[in-house]
């Protein structure tokens, strides 16, 4: 198993997702998370765990709708 931490942020109207750390020890992981945190206070952190030899588009595709919308839902929060 391995763990993924995703980023997801608005750069103007176009919403990013990225991996930004994969690792299979957890501390590691939760470790990174923090930092991110700290780092990026305002943007969409998450911890995605997915066995070995997974195919992303499967485990990301629906992953990046919902996360586009979040982030267009906040962008669209912060402008009221």
């Amino acid at each position: 198993m391995i763990k993924l931490i995703t980023h997801a942020f608005a750069d103007g109207e176009e919403p990013i997702f990225q991996i930004a750390y994969a690792s299979a020890d957890e501390a590691k992981v939760e470790a990174k998370l923090a930092e991110l945190k700290e780092q990026f206070p305002q943007d969409y952190l998450a911890i995605y765990k997915l066995p070995l030899d997974s195919d992303l588009d499967q485990h990301f595709a629906l992953r990046l709708d919902l996360v586009s919308n979040l982030i267009k839902e906040q962008e669209q929060a912060k402008k009221q």
